[in-house]
C-alpha cells in the first residue's frame, strides 16, 4: 500500500509545482494544464490512480490530441498526448474508472482540464544587406514560417540604427517583399511577421537588414544638339530654341536636358565668332555663334518720279514705268526703281484712284486718273440655236430663235439681234457651217442643206362648173408670229404675201367673168380650127 501511495503523492506535487496544482472540489479534481504552443508536441500527465482508465466524459480535446492511460505496476498514468494545430482556449472533462462488482464500472475519480494553446511564433529570416546608387530601386525580401495552420501576415519598418524595433512604419508595406528607392544614405529596414490562429496572434521581428544608397551627382555637361539659329545681327538677344544638353552622372547614367540652363551672353554685340557659354548643375559647356553687323534700319519711303504714265481707262493695268522711291534709314538714304510692290495693279473704278506702293515694312502712295473705257466685243458664241436648222438648196439662212452670248471689256450680255452671217443663200446640199457676225468677231454654226425635191408636171384640170351664187374668196393670211427678222426674211415674207394677193385677185376675175372667158375661149378654139 505504501508503494502505490507514494508515486501518487509525488504525481500530485508535481501538477501543483508545474500547473498550478490541482483541486478537489465535490470530489472532482480540477487540472490546469498550463499553456502550450500550436504546432508543437504535447505529452501532459494529467492523473494518476491505483487503477482503471480515463475517458472524454464532457467538453471537447484540442483537434489532434487524445487521452491515453498507461498501467504500470505501481497504478494507472492517464496522459493528454498528441500535435494540436489550432490555437484556442480549451476546458474538457475526464471520468476515471475501474470494475466493480460484477460486471459494473466502478467511478474511481472525475477531473476537469484546462489548457490554453497559443499560436506558434513565427521563425524570420531576411535578405542580406543591399547597396545601390540614388535613383535606383531596391528590394528586401523575408522568409517566414510556422508549425501550426495560423496565416501569416507582414508589416515593414524603417530606423536609422540597426534594430528590430522602434522604427517607422511604412504604410502599404505589407508583403513579404518589400520594394522602394531610397534616398542617398544608409537606413535599416526590419519586417514583424504575425502568425493569426483562430483569432490569437503571436510575432516576431526580423533582423534589420541595412540599406546603403550611394548620391549621384552629375560629372559632366555636353552639347547633343545645337540650337536652330546660330546666325545673328550685332544687337540680337540669343536665341536657344532647340538647344539639348547631355548630363552625365556619376554612375555612368545619361540625361538629356532641354529646359533650365543658362546661357551667357544674353545680349550679342560683337561682330564675328562669339563663344556661348551654357550652365546646368553647376557644369557648364559651349557652342560659337556667328554676328554680323546689324542692316540698317528702314524709317521713311518718298516718291521722288512719279511713273510716266498717270492716264488709264477701266480695266488697264498699272504701268509704274519711270517711278522711282527713296529709302531713308538710319544710316542714310538712298534709291531704288526695283522690288517694290504696288496696288491694285488692275484698275476697275473710274475716276481719282490711290495707288500703294510698298517696299519692305514701308508704304507711299500716288493717284491715277482713270477714265470711263470704250465697250469692245472680245468674242462671241451662239448659245442658243435657232429654230430652224434644216434647209434646201437655194433657201437662206434664218437666224429666228438664235441669241448670242457676247463678252466684252466690261462683261458678257446676251444678243438676240444686229448680227449679220454668211452664206446668204445655200447653194450646194451637205453639213455648212454658216459664220455669224457681230462687233468685228465672228463664230460658226453648223446646218445640214438637202436637195429640194424634183418638181412635177400638173395635170390639166377639168372644166370648172359655172357657180354664180359663188362669192369671191381672199386668200387666208398666214398665222405666223414672227419675233425676230433680217432684211432677207421681211423681202421674202411681202414676196408671197404679193403672190397670194395676185392668186386671189385671178380666182375672183376668173369667177365673175366665167361665162364671157369661156365664151371667147370657145371663139379662138374655133377660129384656130378654120385657119
Amino acid at each position: 500500500m505504501k508503494k502505490r501511495f507514494l508515486p501518487l503523492l509525488l504525481a500530485l506535487l508535481l501538477l501543483v509545482g508545474a500547473f498550478g496544482g490541482a483541486a478537489r472540489a465535490d470530489d472532482t479534481v480540477i487540472v490546469n494544464l498550463g499553456t502550450a504552443e500550436a504546432g508543437a508536441a504535447i505529452d501532459r500527465l494529467l492523473f494518476s490512480t491505483e487503477s482503471g482508465s480515463a475517458a472524454l466524459s464532457g467538453g471537447a480535446l484540442p483537434e489532434g490530441c487524445r487521452i491515453e492511460t498507461e498501467t504500470r505496476e505501481d497504478g494507472a498514468y492517464h496522459y493528454l498526448r498528441g500535435l494540436p494545430m489550432q490555437a484556442g482556449n480549451f476546458e474538457f472533462s475526464l471520468s476515471v474508472t475501474g470494475p466493480g462488482e460484477g460486471d459494473e464500472l466502478l467511478l474511481i475519480e472525475e477531473l476537469t482540464c484546462a489548457l490554453s494553446l497559443r499560436p506558434s511564433t513565427p521563425a524570420v529570416e531576411i535578405s542580406a544587406d543591399q547597396s545601390c546608387a540614388e535613383g535606383e530601386d531596391v528590394s528586401l525580401a523575408v522568409r517566414a514560417s510556422v508549425a501550426d495552420a495560423g496565416v501569416l501576415s507582414y508589416q515593414w519598418y524603417a530606423s536609422d540604427t540597426r534594430s528590430d524595433h522602434g522604427g517607422s512604419l511604412l504604410y502599404g508595406a505589407t508583403a513579404a517583399e518589400l520594394r522602394l528607392r531610397p534616398e542617398a544614405g544608409t537606413r535599416y529596414y526590419y519586417c514583424v511577421v504575425t502568425n493569426t490562429n483562430n483569432g490569437m496572434m503571436a510575432a516576431a521581428a526580423s533582423p534589420a537588414a541595412a540599406v546603403m544608397v550611394q548620391a549621384v551627382r552629375p560629372v559632366s555637361l555636353s552639347l547633343s544638339a545645337a540650337p536652330a539659329k546660330l546666325e545673328f545681327n550685332a544687337g540680337d538677344s540669343l536665341d536657344t530654341t532647340g538647344l539639348r544638353l547631355l548630363l552625365t552622372y556619376s554612375d555612368g547614367r545619361t540625361e538629356t536636358i532641354s529646359t533650365g540652363f543658362s546661357a551667357e551672353p544674353a545680349l550679342l554685340g560683337a561682330v564675328g565668332s562669339q563663344l556661348v557659354t551654357v550652365s546646368y548643375a553647376g557644369l557648364s559647356c559651349s557652342y560659337t555663334v556667328q554676328v554680323r553687323e546689324a542692316p540698317a534700319e528702314l524709317l521713311d519711303l518718298q516718291i521722288v518720279d512719279l511713273p510716266t504714265k498717270l492716264d488709264y481707262v477701266v480695266g488697264d493695268w498699272l504701268d509704274t514705268s519711270g517711278m522711282t522711291l527713296r529709302v531713308d534709314t538710319n544710316k542714310g538714304s538712298y534709291d531704288v526703281s526695283t522690288g517694290y510692290s504696288c496696288t491694285p495693279r488692275r484698275l476697275e473704278q473710274e475716276g481719282r484712284q490711290s495707288i500703294t506702293v510698298r517696299y519692305d515694312s514701308l508704304s507711299a502712295t500716288f493717284t491715277v486718273n482713270v477714265a470711263s473705257a470704250e465697250k469692245k466685243v472680245e468674242s462671241i458664241v451662239v448659245t442658243r440655236r435657232p429654230a430652224k436648222l434644216s434647209y434646201k438648196v437655194g433657201e437662206g439662212f434664218d437666224p429666228l430663235g438664235m441669241a448670242l452670248t457676247v463678252q466684252t471689256n466690261q462683261g458678257a450680255e446676251e444678243v438676240t439681234e444686229g448680227f449679220t452671217w454668211l452664206p446668204q443663200q445655200f447653194s450646194y446640199a451637205g453639213r455648212q457651217n454658216v459664220t455669224i457676225f457681230y462687233g468685228g468677231k465672228s463664230c460658226t454654226l453648223e446646218l445640214i442643206v438637202d436637195t429640194p425635191a424634183a418638181a412635177q408636171t400638173p395635170a390639166e384640170s377639168p372644166a370648172p362648173e359655172p357657180s354664180p351664187e359663188a362669192a369671191p374668196t381672199t386668200a387666208p393670211r398666214p398665222d405666223t408670229q414672227v419675233e425676230r427678222r433680217s432684211g432677207q426674211t421681211a423681202v421674202t415674207v411681202i414676196a408671197v404675201a404679193a403672190l397670194l394677193g395676185l392668186a386671189a385677185l385671178l380666182a375672183y376675175v376668173y369667177l365673175a367673168k366665167r361665162e364671157r372667158i369661156l365664151a371667147l375661149l370657145e371663139k379662138l378654139r374655133n377660129r384656130t380650127g378654120r385657119n
